[in-house]
């Protein structure tokens, strides 16, 4: 499963490592369309496979940069979300409350 993935890439693995930076490059295409149309803050990642943080955020800051409209990504930060019970409802409620100020 993916926890082994986690598993190989922390331990060194070459393989298990080029494959978590191939999805961090994915997800940075997909980060790039979002920032680009909402021009968000921050963009926290979560679930198992952020523990490996840069090994996957980089690809992602990487792509984003790559992508994206230069005004809307200079100043957005990318994190590893702290994955506590219900960070996605969280998340929902602050992005719909900074839309009533």
């Amino acid at each position: 499963g993916g926890a082994d993935w986690v598993t190989l890439a922390q331990a060194g693995d070459r393989a298990a490592g080029r494959l978590i930076e191939d999805l961090g490059r994915l997800v940075g295409v997909a980060v790039a369309q979002l920032a680009s149309l909402c021009n968000p803050a921050v963009v926290a990642l979560g679930g198992p496979i952020t523990v490996v943080g840069d090994l996957l955020l980089e690809p992602v800051r990487a792509e984003l940069h790559r992508r994206a409209m230069p005004a809307a990504v200079r100043a957005v930060k990318i994190v590893a979300a702290r994955n506590e019970p219900r960070s996605e409802v969280y998340g929902a409620l602050t992005l719909a409350l900074s839309t009533l100020t």
